[in-house]
């Protein structure tokens, strides 16, 4: 794999096949491509490409970059999406430790009373246990071949 810089000095990929393809065109095919490729990787903007070969290439290597920018964003987003959750979670962890009680202080800290009592936990296992039953209804033909009659 080869990079190509752009101006800005981002590197996008550039893969060999498309080097080789792109060699056995004339110079000024070879200049119109590699700048179509460019454009289209850096922001999905198609450029007119001449008829013929050109163009086919381009279309065959189309798929290929907008995969890559697909997953360039996805990525980026998680990242920033990980980046707000360290920041908020520095928050939260910065303010615990300005908002801690002072070991010193003379008054002990009271917590309120809560005003409704605390919930408890419904049985999220009723779904599993009605599979575990339809499951050995199912399967209760094969089991009585085996069993002893009684």
């Amino acid at each position: 794999m080869e990079t190509s810089h752009n101006k800005r000095g981002t590197k996008f990929k550039f893969d060999k096949e498309w080097t080789d393809a792109i060699i056995r065109l004339p110079k000024h095919y070879q200049d119109e491509l590699y700048n179509a490729i460019e454009v289209y990787q850096r922001d999905l903007t198609v450029i007119d490409v001449s008829e013929g070969v050109p163009r086919a290439i381009f279309m065959l290597i189309m798929p290929t970059i907008r995969r890559r920018y697909i997953a360039r964003q996805n990525s980026r987003m998680a990242r920033e999406r990980k980046r707000a959750v360290r920041s908020s979670d520095m928050k939260e962890k910065s303010s615990k430790i300005h908002n801690a009680p002072n070991i010193c202080s003379p008054e002990p800290e009271t917590e309120p009373i809560a005003a409704t009592p605390p919930q408890i936990a419904k049985d999220t296992n009723k779904k599993r246990h009605r599979n575990a039953l339809k499951r050995i209804k199912r399967h209760a033909s094969r089991r009585d071949k085996y069993l002893p009659s009684i």
